[in-house]
C-alpha cells in the first residue's frame, strides 16, 4: 500500500510538472524524483495515459459540420490545444448522427458534446408539457395539438403524465373564450422559423393548423407587450451549458449560465398584433435565419455597441437599457431570472433524460447493446443549449424555446447592391485576414449559395464571434477541469470563463 501511495502522490505531482512549467514556475527535485518513481511502477499503457492527461488538450471535430469547424479551431487555438480526427478531450458530435459510434470508441478523460435523449426533451411538444407540468411561470400558456407524434408519445406513456394533446376546437375554445388574445403556432421540431404563424381567432386557427406540414404543434400565447429597442422587437439566445456527471444515485446533472448571448431584430417597426398587420413576419419574429434576407438588415462591425445593428450582444444591450434609465431592466437581476429559469428547465426535464436515454426501446438499431453503452459513459457527455428569451415591457424574460443545437456559424452573409458591384480592395484584405483556412469561409468573393438568393459576399460576424467563442472556449476549459477534478467545486470549474454555475 505504500508503494501504492508513492505512486498516486507521483502521479498527482506528474500532472502538475506542465502546468507549473507552462506558468513559468520552477519544478523542485523533489517532484521530479516523486514523478520519476511513479512513472517506473506502471506499465506502458499507465504512462501513455497520464501522458495524455498531462499533455494539451485537444478536440475531434471529424464529425463536426463544416460551419463549425473555424469555431471549434479557434477555441481550440485559444487554450492552445490542438485538432483531431481521432478522439481528444472533446469529441464534438451534434444530434444522434455518429453519436454512437463517437461514444463506443470514448476513452478515459474524453468527453462527448451530447448527452444522449436531451435532444428530443427540448422539442416544441414535450418541453411544454414538462414546464406546464412543473408550472414554470416563465413559460406562457400553451397548448398541444392535435395529437402528438409517436416519438413524443413514447416519452408521455413512459416518462410524463402526458395530456395527449387537445382537439382544435377545445383549443379554440379556451384560447379565444373572454379577452382577445394573439397565439402563435409552432411545428413540433421546426427550427429557423419555419411554418410559424399568428392566430387573433378561430378561423384563424383553423386554418393554420390545417396547413401545417405535420399534425405535431403548439400553440402558444402570444407576448403582445414586448420591450423594444428603437421601436424593434427584439429577442436574445441565451446559452447555457450541461453536465452529466456520476452520483451515487446514477447520474445528476449540473448547468452552468454564459454571461452573454446573442440579440436578435425584427427587422420592420413592431406593432401590437391586429389582424391587418398579421402577415407581417418581419416585424413579429427575430429569428435571423427570416430577417437576414431584408435589405433593412443592418450589419455591424462593433460588436460592444449595444446601440447599433440587427444582431448584438446580449451583455451590451442590457448594460445600455440599464443606463438609459429605463427601469424596467436591471442587468445583475435579468441575469439571475436567467439562471432561475435554466435550472427550472433542467429540473423539468432532467428526471426523464436518462428514463429515454437508458431504455433499449428508444434506440432504433442495437436496442439493449446501445443502451448499455449509453450508460456506461453517460457520465461523461455534456451539452450546449440555446434558449430564445423575450423580455416584455415590465422586464420578465420569458421562455419562448430551447434549441438543443443551437448554431455555432460565426459566419454572415453580405448582400452585394447589383451584378455589377465589384467589393472594394479594402475589404478584401480585411476578410481575408479573418480567414481560418478552413475552407468553409469564401471571404470576399461573389457568391450565390443558398445562404443568401441575390449575389453576397461572406465574413465572420464580429458579433457572432464575440459571443460564440467565450461560450465554445469556456465549455472546453470546464471539460478539462473537470476530467482532471471530477470531484471538485464547480466554481472553480468555471473560473476566468464565461459561465457562472448555476
Amino acid at each position: 500500500s505504500n508503494q501504492l501511495q508513492s505512486v498516486w502522490r507521483g502521479s498527482l505531482e506528474l500532472l502538475s510538472i506542465p502546468l507549473w512549467m507552462y506558468l513559468g514556475l520552477p519544478v523542485s527535485h523533489k517532484v521530479r524524483s516523486a514523478a520519476a518513481e511513479a512513472l517506473s511502477c506502471m506499465g506502458a499503457s499507465g504512462q501513455a495515459h497520464l501522458a495524455a492527461l498531462a499533455a494539451p488538450g485537444s478536440v475531434d471535430i471529424s464529425c463536426a459540420k463544416s460551419f463549425e469547424c473555424p469555431l471549434l479551431r479557434l477555441a481550440a487555438d485559444a487554450l492552445k490545444w490542438t485538432t483531431s480526427r481521432a478522439g481528444g478531450t472533446v469529441v464534438w458530435v451534434q444530434g444522434k448522427e455518429n453519436m454512437i459510434e463517437k461514444l463506443s470508441g470514448l476513452r478515459s478523460g474524453e468527453y462527448l458534446s451530447h448527452i444522449p435523449g436531451l435532444g428530443v426533451l427540448t422539442q416544441k411538444v414535450p418541453l411544454a408539457e414538462a414546464l406546464q407540468a412543473a408550472g414554470a411561470s416563465f413559460w406562457p400558456r400553451t397548448w398541444c395539438v392535435p395529437e402528438v407524434s409517436l416519438e413524443t408519445s413514447w416519452i408521455g406513456i413512459r416518462r410524463m403524465r402526458h395530456r395527449q394533446g387537445q382537439s382544435l376546437e377545445s383549443v379554440c375554445k379556451e384560447a379565444f373564450a373572454g379577452k382577445a388574445i394573439t397565439v402563435i403556432v409552432k411545428p413540433n421540431g421546426g427550427s429557423q422559423g419555419k411554418d410559424i404563424a399568428l392566430a387573433r381567432s378561430s378561423t384563424d386557427l383553423c386554418e393554420v393548423v390545417t396547413n401545417l406540414p405535420k399534425p405535431s404543434a403548439i400553440i402558444q400565447q402570444y407576448i403582445e407587450r414586448p420591450l423594444l429597442l428603437e421601436g424593434y422587437k427584439w429577442d436574445a439566445r441565451v446559452y447555457a451549458m450541461i453536465m452529466a456527471l456520476p452520483s451515487d444515485a446514477g447520474h445528476k446533472f449540473t448547468s452552468f449560465l454564459a454571461l452573454d448571448g446573442l440579440v436578435r431584430l425584427a427587422t420592420e417597426p413592431y406593432e401590437e398584433p391586429r389582424p391587418r398587420n398579421l402577415h407581417r413576419i418581419n416585424a413579429h419574429l427575430t429569428n435571423y435565419s427570416l430577417n437576414k434576407i431584408s435589405p433593412k438588415f443592418v450589419h455591424t462591425d462593433d460588436p460592444d455597441n449595444g446601440d447599433h445593428g440587427s444582431k448584438r450582444r446580449l451583455a451590451a444591450v442590457l448594460e445600455r437599457i440599464e443606463a438609459t434609465g429605463a427601469g424596467t431592466v436591471k442587468v445583475e437581476e435579468t441575469w439571475r431570472q436567467l439562471g432561475s429559469m435554466i435550472r427550472q428547465c433542467v429540473d423539468a426535464i432532467g428526471s426523464m433524460v436518462e428514463g429515454i436515454a437508458f431504455d433499449p426501446s428508444f434506440w432504433a438499431e442495437g436496442g439493449s447493446q446501445t443502451a448499455e453503452l449509453v450508460k456506461t459513459k453517460f457520465g461523461r457527455c455534456f451539452h450546449i443549449i440555446g434558449l430564445d428569451v423575450i423580455i416584455d415591457e415590465a422586464g420578465k424574460p420569458w421562455l419562448l424555446e430551447i434549441n438543443s443545437a443551437p448554431s455555432m456559424d460565426i459566419s454572415e452573409v453580405i448582400p452585394l447592391p447589383d451584378e455589377g458591384c465589384m467589393v472594394p480592395p479594402e475589404t478584401i484584405a480585411a476578410d481575408q485576414t479573418q480567414d481560418l483556412g478552413s475552407g468553409y469561409l469564401r471571404k470576399s468573393r461573389r457568391c450565390r449559395c443558398g445562404a443568401l438568393v441575390k449575389p453576397h459576399r461572406h465574413r465572420h460576424s464580429p458579433v457572432d464571434l464575440a459571443v460564440k467563442l467565450p461560450v465554445m472556449q469556456g465549455a472546453f476549459e470546464i471539460v478539462s477541469r473537470a476530467r482532471h477534478d471530477p470531484n471538485g467545486d464547480h466554481a472553480r470549474w468555471a473560473e476566468g470563463t464565461i459561465y457562472r454555475p448555476l
